[in-house]
């Protein structure tokens, strides 16, 4: 009766662990498919950047690159979830939080000060 009881604890113990195995793989999906989602919609668009009182446009291409804006053509940009961007400068990142429509986001610039920024038009590229 011993091997019993702890023969079905271990198989229901076990099960448990298999669910949450699934449901992390599941959500890590989900988080995949959500981060190309958005960076779909945001590739290919062109921003107004406000930062410091001044106004600068840039736009993302496709290919991971940022155009427009001559002092940001060594950043590149990735998704990593959705509603957020990540600008690569060498060792340095910057995080755009954008709305769920994806034409606002707020940001901390390079140098730790609040900026905006909002979508200014979908490229034809």
């Amino acid at each position: 009766m011993h091997k019993l009881v702890v023969t079905l604890f271990i198989l229901i113990l076990f099960s448990c662990f298999q669910n949450e195995a699934h449901s992390f793989e599941r959500d890590k999906y989900n988080r995949l498919v959500d981060s190309v989602a958005f960076k779909s919609k945001v590739s290919g668009t062109t921003w107004e950047y406000n930062w410091n009182g001044s106004k600068f446009i840039f736009g993302f291409k496709p290919d991971g690159k940022i155009s427009k804006l001559k002092g940001w053509s060594k950043v590149q940009w990735t998704v990593n979830q959705r509603n957020e961007v990540v600008l690569n400068h060498g060792s340095k990142k910057m995080f755009l939080f954008f709305n769920d429509k994806g034409t606002f986001f707020k940001t901390v610039d390079w140098d730790g000060q609040r900026a905006t920024g909002r979508r200014v038009f979908k490229d034809d590229i």
